[in-house]
């Protein structure tokens, strides 16, 4: 190769004047110079022909080869598959299984079976169905975890919920919330496995939110959103445009109470969901103006944010703390019966005498601060020296203690109750807040203990007269309760029998029957318990024979059921007693329709009026409760008293139980234009079948005169005129008349043939011939000799069977 040559080769290879000077060694001469300039034009002519050629894109500039680094390195790549389908779909409406498997971090054992029964199923119950409830819950229980971070969670992963709103009672809290939240989904590996399309995208992140706004997936933007007061899940999507999650694109926002959270909107998508944790401070509390404030927020603020097409749902779950604080005005049903309101205290059962040996330990705890001995030496040996005798205490959570320091929950709950005081264990453990000016102080221990001595069946001196109601339900080990009680003169009462059927915790209908066969199994227990109290020998305290004189049965749940079998009960079989249907109203909904009031009787809280199934009589719940309650307060067969059978209070206990679990929170006058009624407010806190027995038994007792609440000195003589006027006994064929309500012959004649709801029951033949039927008198018309109502003309079409 000849020197021109190699310049030329150099030159097409874009090597420079001095490189090529270097190469040969030596200056270029005016020749060799322009076979180089030759060379260079040659080159930039091929890379310009090169660059016109179809196909070719144009060379990048420095910011394009920067803008396609970049995009490379924030864009997700491909989202791999589903690892546990199978799992993911099993959680999918099971809130407490999800919290387990996916949520294990936050949580320090699995959801006891009452924690998942009172607020995991209630609140997974909101998020799908809607509603707006309020649980009243106790502190420590792990009722944050659940509601404040694992619920919105799963709400949104699933679509269930797309822009639940945390709100607690500050910013700072609501904040310290949505980064638990953040954290769950940064950091699980179990959601990471089974929902990548939304855990990759926030692992990408590495907890950098500016990245967000660069994040891509196929080249599209993300759209996730990683603040401090709010989330938004990334949005993928796959070649078809469809979202390769249900949960992409969900909103979580959190916010305290008072926050400017009006007209919030993200992309379209509005609040669907309210989660309220404790909303209010120790300071809002104890203040009537933040009080309102905080209520007036919820509901014209939080509950207006889905806008005018869509409602919105809420769950609250907040502690109490004094009466007169949120909880205890928001659960108020008078003020606002919207909200469907629940009570779970800590202790579900508790055990006999449980104040007076929490006050012992709490002395031996007192001696162990005075000592300033923090190992509480006294407390603990007191309490393992005396731990049988708080055998069947039961509380929601009974790992929820100090297992190094704390023997088991009971001490937990004991050292909790040194260390608050009575008051606030009572609020704050025991969900026990009421009125000073309006309290009914009343416990389990104090029931169960108001013994009179008498036996089971025998009624005790000062009572004569016997009556007894069932409550109806269908709850696992309900069934049917029912009581038998006692009156006498001067609101002297006892219960002398009481019990439930079927026995032993067991179910009366089973799960998934059928409704006819969860009616004829009803059907079937009524009839049970009208031939069993047929059958029992009640005697008074002489041994002298007492008839029951009526059987109350509660027909709030299935009345066409209740209806027909006491109907065809008495037709087929000669009862003693009067059989009547009766049910339960709130203060603000009793006797609203004043044209199916039949008759009153002398309270004014219990009256006969109709219904498309029958007559039957209502009573007011709530005066009867308190009455009912009331009478604990009192010394045993003394004026006003209500006591129970035997003495042993042991026996009772889990009826004591029952009976107060319907709390007193409030009694108040409330003013109606020219009319003043009462009102109260009550709280239920368990199960109350009993409690509800014996209300219908005093309102039972009032409409067949054998107890007058409004006096507590009934003398014999005016006794005796009232059962002169009273009649002498009554007959349930004519108290529910077919020719007085056509349904009821169409009713029985359809139970006749064995159609419809109604069941053609055996009826025993082995009744004593000394049961007689009671003379046909009907207790729901005018008695005989009393005056007639003003404007209540008789119409002939009200005779028809006379013609």
């Amino acid at each position: 190769m000849t020197q021109l040559e190699q310049i030329q080769a150099l030159a097409l290879q874009g090597i420079s004047r001095a490189g090529v000077e270097a190469t040969i060694g030596h200056p270029l001469d005016a020749g060799e110079l322009a076979q180089f300039r030759k060379a260079q034009t040659i080159r930039r002519l091929q890379r310009a022909a090169r660059a016109q050629a179809p196909g070719k894109a144009a060379p990048k500039s420095v910011a394009e080869r920067v803008r396609d680094y970049n995009a490379r390195k924030n864009d997700l790549g491909e989202i791999p598959p589903v690892k546990h389908p199978r799992l993911k779909e099993r959680c999918r409406y099971d809130l407490e299984a999800f919290g387990w498997y996916y949520c294990r971090s936050l949580l320090k054992h699995r959801a006891s079976r009452a924690i998942k029964e009172s607020l995991v199923d209630e609140v997974q119950n909101c998020i799908l169905n809607g509603g707006q409830a309020l649980k009243l819950y106790g502190r420590g229980a792990g009722k944050s975890t659940w509601i404040e971070y694992i619920a919105p969670v799963w709400a949104v992963l699933y679509g269930h919920r797309r822009f639940p709103v945390v709100i607690a009672a500050t910013l700072k809290q609501a904040k310290k919330g949505l980064k638990t939240i953040k954290r769950l989904l940064a950091r699980s590996s179990e959601i990471a496995a089974d929902f990548p399309a939304i855990a990759r995208p926030v692992k990408a992140l590495e907890g950098i939110s500016q990245r967000a706004a660069a994040q891509t997936y196929r080249g599209a933007p993300t759209d996730i959103e990683w603040g401090s007061d709010q989330i938004s899940l990334p949005v993928l999507r796959d070649a078809h445009g469809a979202l390769l999650d249900r949960g992409c694109g969900a909103v979580i926002a959190a916010t305290g109470i008072g926050g400017a959270i009006r007209g919030a909107n993200e992309g379209g998508q509005r609040p669907d969901f309210l989660v309220i944790d404790d909303p209010q401070t120790k300071k809002a509390a104890h203040s009537p103006a933040m009080v309102q404030d905080i209520i007036n927020y919820i509901r014209q603020d939080a509950l207006s944010l889905a806008g005018h097409d869509a409602t919105m749902s809420a769950f609250v779950t907040i502690t109490p703390q004094c009466f007169g604080d949120v909880a205890t005005e928001l659960s108020s049903q008078s003020k606002y019966p919207e909200w469907s309101v629940t009570v779970q205290p800590f202790i579900k059962t508790p055990c006999a005498d449980f104040s007076r040996l929490a006050a012992e330990f709490c002395e031996a705890y007192a001696a162990d601060m005075a000592a300033h001995d923090y190992s509480k030496p006294l407390s603990t040996a007191w309490y393992r020296q005396n731990r049988h005798r708080f055998a069947g205490l039961e509380t929601v959570d009974p790992e929820q203690y100090d297992h190094d320091r704390e023997l088991d929950i009971v001490h937990h709950l004991l050292n909790l109750r040194a260390k608050l005081g009575e008051t606030a264990f009572n609020a704050e453990i025991m969900m026990e807040v009421v009125d000073r000016a309006s309290e009914l102080s009343i416990n389990p221990d104090l029931v169960a203990k108001a013994l009179n001595g008498t036996p089971r069946g025998v009624l005790p001196p000062g009572t004569d007269q016997l009556v007894a109601f069932c409550d109806v339900n269908a709850k696992k080990g309900a069934g049917l309760s029912w009581a038998c009680v006692a009156f006498g003169p001067g609101r002297v009462a006892a219960v002398v029998d009481y019990g439930r059927f079927p026995a032993a915790g067991q179910s009366l209908v089973p799960p998934g029957s059928t409704d006819l066969e969860r009616n004829q199994l009803v059907a079937g227990g009524i009839h049970h318990i009208i031939h069993m109290l047929a059958q029992r020998r009640f005697v008074d305290h002489l041994g002298r024979r007492v008839a029951l004189r009526a059987l109350g049965f509660d027909r709030g749940w299935l009345p066409d059921v209740v209806h027909r079998t006491l109907y065809v009960n008495r037709q087929k079989s000669p009862l003693p007693f009067s059989l009547v249907a009766m049910r339960g109203f709130p203060w603000n909904k009793f006797g609203t329709r004043q044209s199916d009031i039949l008759r009153r009787d002398s309270s004014g809280y219990v009256f006969a009026t109709r219904s498309q199934y029958g007559e039957y009589i209502a009573q007011m719940s709530a005066y009867w409760r308190e009455i009912m309650q009331s009478g604990f307060l009192e010394l045993p067969l003394m004026p006003g008293s209500l006591s129970l059978f035997g003495n042993n209070a042991a026996e009772h206990f889990a009826f004591a139980n029952e009976i107060c679990a319907e709390k007193l929170q409030r009694k108040y006058p409330v003013f109606n234009g020219n009319k003043t009624t009462m009102a109260w407010d009550w709280v239920t806190t368990g199960p109350e079948h009993f409690c509800d027995c014996l209300s219908g038994a005093f309102a039972l007792a009032s409409w067949f005169r054998c107890y007058d609440p409004l006096s507590s000195t009934i003398d014999l003589a005016a006794l005796g005129r009232v059962a002169a006027k009273a009649p002498a006994a009554l007959d349930t064929a004519q108290l529910f008349d077919p020719r007085e309500n056509p349904a009821i012959l169409l009713n029985s004649l359809a139970v006749d043939r064995g159609e419809g709801t109604g069941v053609d029951l055996p009826i025993a033949a082995d009744l004593p011939q000394r049961l007689q039927p009671a003379s046909p008198v009907n207790p729901l018309r005018r008695p005989i000799g009393a005056p007639k109502r003003p404007g209540r003309a008789i119409k002939k079409s009200q005779i028809w069977w006379k013609k």
